[in-house]
């Protein structure tokens, strides 16, 4: 049964829309990998002239998207059907906010005076870690939702002490040493980062159901590619080398995918990224409406100046209305009833509109003249002035049930006016009286009046004509002697 009827039409518009812009959707998708990847090219060879430039371009770029993943996620967390968005949106706030730190400590920039190499990569480090983890738990909202104030509060807090370990406790082990190269802490650590990585790539597939196929695929390549970025990060000697350069072009392509995946496509498609569960629910409704076998309508009453219901309008109707009435949608969708069958028995009108003023749902059958057939109805209001209505078609058992009734009534009355007797009655062999149940003795016509509808009438037949008439000739010749 339908619930929400008037949002499946508002749906059914949609998928036509979508549909209408499908294939130039594919192709601005086409545009924009294109793009990336000249973008791409574009950064490896400003890395040859300046390699600082590079790494400023880079990273600002992934700061940017995550920024986006983070003002659309925060942005449309009250139509959101899920938590995965909004917890990704929150997280990457931090990641973005920690690659900034990490931009502004790099080797060359001066910014943050007393602090060699090991600055940046620690916050590098800390980045990766926090974004990892973050894409493994972010599948467990996918069916859940949580407070924002209470994820944005846990991020802020661990955030804060991480820098604080690094800039004011210095307790934070070291990641890189001048002249020597990357730490084993710090190897290890990508190395683990790159274990958690496939762990949120299983979780995704464990989940796959709730994406649409695009944005999962873009997601998981996403995550791979950022694991082959850790792998470069893990091996290079010098943070100017070719393998520090092919790490960041990797982390950038994987920012791209995310970029596609999030921020392009949550703007572009909605219906794949913030209403993934809207657009199943459509494709639900459609088929629901259209394979029913129980005919569907959809109407609004159309009231007179005092507010009572004088008629009603069609809104929409499913093909086994269509097969139910003998009508066709379209001459009846737009239509009021009066118009489309203007012999419409009145009490119709008053039922449903009592229906859709009082949103009180009925069940009930009735006959229409216009079709020559009864219908049971089931009738509820699925919006203001609207009544929803889902009916069978009962005129054939209608019919039956009419004459089984009549058949019943004419067997119950042959059985009335008939009574027989049967087995073995007992009777006086002299004087013919018959014994009833009780053992009293009883006449023959006390004993066939008492168990049949017979009705005596007293003759005589002729032999005992005779022999009574000779009895009483013989009395009166007695008599006169």
């Amino acid at each position: 049964m339908l619930s929400h009827s008037s949002e499946g039409k508002i749906f059914l518009v949609k998928a036509r829309v979508l549909s209408k812009t499908n294939e130039v959707i594919i192709e601005n998708n086409g545009f924009a990998i294109i793009s990336g990847i000249a973008v791409i090219a574009v950064l490896f060879m400003v890395s040859r002239q300046n390699f600082l430039l590079f790494h400023s371009l880079v990273e600002i770029f992934s700061i940017i998207i995550a920024a986006g993943i983070f003002m659309l996620a925060w942005n449309t967390r009250k139509i959101q059907e899920n938590g995965y968005l909004l917890f990704l949106g929150i997280a990457y706030l931090f990641v973005g906010g920690i690659d900034l730190l990490h931009t502004l400590s790099y080797k060359g920039m001066s910014v943050f005076t007393g602090h060699d190499t090991d600055l940046p990569t620690q916050l590098w480090i800390i980045a990766r870690y926090l974004e990892s983890v973050t894409l493994l738990l972010a599948p467990v909202f996918l069916r859940h939702k949580f407070k924002p104030t209470i994820v944005l509060s846990c991020y802020t807090a661990i955030v804060l002490i991480l820098l604080l370990s690094v800039f004011l406790w210095q307790i934070f082990p070291a990641c890189f040493i001048e002249g020597v190269g990357l730490t084993a802490f710090k190897t290890i650590s990508e190395f683990i980062i790159c274990f958690i990585l496939l762990g949120a790539i299983a979780l995704l597939f464990n989940r796959r159901s709730e994406f649409n196929r695009k944005i999962f695929g873009l997601i998981v390549a996403s995550i791979f590619i950022k694991m082959f970025a850790e792998l470069m990060f893990a091996s290079y000697m010098t943070v100017y080398g070719l393998i520090n350069v092919a790490g960041h072009v990797f982390k950038t392509l994987s920012f791209y995918l995310i970029y596609l995946a999030i921020i392009y496509s949550g703007l572009k498609e909605p219906f794949t990224v913030l209403f993934r569960k809207l657009k199943k629910s459509e494709t639900e409704y459609k088929s629901l409406f259209e394979e029913n076998l129980s005919g569907f309508a959809l109407h609004e009453i159309i009231c007179n100046a005092d507010g009572q219901p004088v008629d009603y309008r069609f809104l929409a109707v499913n093909p086994a209305f269509e097969k139910l009435t003998g009508l066709k949608a379209k001459d009846l969708v737009g239509k009021t009833v009066l118009e489309a069958l203007p012999a419409t028995e009145k009490y119709w009108i008053e039922q449903y509109g009592k229906v859709a003023l009082t949103g009180e749902s009925v069940e009930f059958e009735n006959y229409s003249s216009e079709l020559d057939k009864h219908y049971l109805v089931l009738a509820y209001r699925p919006a203001e002035n609207q009544f929803a209505c889902v009916i069978q078609d009962v005129t054939d058992k209608r019919k039956f049930g009419e004459e089984r009734e009549k058949l019943v009534r004419e067997l119950q009355k042959a059985l009335e006016e008939v009574k027989t007797l049967h087995g073995i009655i007992p009777i006086c062999a002299y004087c013919k009286k018959i014994r009833n149940d009780k053992g009293a003795w009883n006449a023959v016509e006390a004993y066939v009046s008492e168990h049949t509808h017979a009705v005596f009438s007293h003759g005589a037949c002729p032999d005992c004509y005779e022999k009574q008439m000779a009895e009483i000739d013989a009395d009166e010749a007695r008599t006169d002697n």
